[in-house]
């Protein structure tokens, strides 16, 4: 299954960008473990890492999901989110 959502802010693109890459615990997680290479988000007992793809863009990069154990209701298989990638565009409105 795929997912797909996108998110409007008035922002400009530099600051958005720094916010998806640099201020991740400002908006998804208190507990972000980051180094340039990656990051580990923690929620409750659950945890995602992604890798960050190097090759990436100012306004555009992705991450790719190296590990989780995302204990979700009605979900049976907590590392589903192992191999994703997530894109992340940043455009001018």
């Amino acid at each position: 299954m795929d997912y797909s959502a996108t998110i409007e802010t008035v922002a400009d693109i530099a600051n958005a960008a720094k916010a998806i890459r640099y201020d991740m615990h400002k908006w998804w997680s208190l507990r972000v473990e980051q180094t340039h290479a990656q990051a580990t988000i923690r929620f409750y007992n659950s945890h995602v890492t992604f890798a960050f793809d190097q090759g990436g863009t100012d306004n555009r990069f992705s991450w790719t999901c190296i590990d989780a154990n995302m204990i979700i209701e009605d979900v049976a298989d907590y590392g589903e989110w192992k191999g994703c990638d997530l894109p992340l565009n940043c455009h001018p409105t």
